[in-house]
């Protein structure tokens, strides 16, 4: 905030966006071992040679400030205008990664102060290939493929009559890890077994992969900004929490059946893409 004695009261939103990511699955924040990067074309040249971790775990993107426990900040400066492209990762896999392009309110934005929540991205991530799901969770944990081959980034959707009831994004190889959130149609005493319909959906298989940068074939996700937090069911909502799939994908043809046992994860499936 800065005052002009002259023209009154003038606040500067310095802070350009606010992200704090969370788990879709248990709606806590997920901490500070995720990476929050602005992807740029050239990084800035180190002074002194990478070590090892460091040429491993590289990737085209400039940090956010961290802010506290799972918090991330990007200031106004040179170089920030009104869009940003934002990749969320977690080099432990326990969430898979996402990335965004997201409209800035830039300090030059006309009009009344723009509350702090309209500045912050929420984004829900959803299991990987690491995490670790409770005792008793009901999951489905596999690889999409297509002609035997792993499909990269997939999405799903697991459904019970007309009620979905589980959703999962598959990473690089394909893997996923599905857990199931409610019991849909089922009705009575908790049963035994589901018969589930997965739902699979795949980005454009001719995007070429990056060796240097396997996350560069990640489809973005475009946020537009607005004056407060996307209501739960809008369309934005759905995208933030993962379950609407960005434009380009493909569905299958056919949903791929399944029958987990309640309270238990069913592993090692291969469910094909059927065009």
């Amino acid at each position: 905030m800065s005052v002009d004695p002259a023209a009154g009261l003038r606040v500067l939103h310095r802070l350009a966006l606010g992200v704090e990511p969370f788990d879709a699955m248990t709606g806590a924040r997920a901490g500070s071992a995720v990476r929050v990067g602005r992807e740029v074309t050239t990084r800035p040249r180190r002074r002194r040679p990478a070590s090892v971790l460091d040429l491993v775990t590289a990737r085209p993107t400039l940090e956010l400030e961290g802010s506290g426990n799972g918090r991330f900040k990007l200031r106004h400066q040179p170089g920030v205008g009104d869009r940003v492209l934002l990749r969320v990762d977690d080099p432990g896999r326990r969430w898979v990664p996402r990335r965004f392009d997201v409209e800035l309110w830039t300090s030059a934005d006309a009009g009344p102060a723009i509350p702090v929540a309209a500045r912050t991205l929420q984004p829900r991530l959803l299991p990987g290939a690491a995490w670790n799901p409770p005792r008793g969770s009901t999951c489905v944990r596999g690889r999409v493929s297509w002609a035997g081959r792993p499909v990269r980034w997939p999405r799903l959707v697991a459904t019970e009559g007309d009620a979905n009831v589980g959703w999962a994004h598959g990473d690089e190889n394909g893997e996923f890890l599905l857990v199931v959130t409610g019991l849909g149609t089922a009705i009575g005493p908790l049963p035994d077994t589901l018969n589930l319909d997965l739902i699979v959906q795949i980005p454009d298989p001719a995007a070429p992969a990056d060796p240097h940068d396997p996350v560069a074939d990640l489809v973005v996700e475009p946020i537009d900004r607005a004056l407060s937090q996307p209501a739960p069911g809008t369309a934005a909502h759905e995208v933030l929490i993962g379950r609407a799939a960005p434009a380009g994908y493909f569905v299958s043809s056919v949903p791929f059946p399944v029958t987990v046992v309640v309270g238990e994860t069913l592993a090692r499936l291969d469910v094909p893409f059927n065009p």
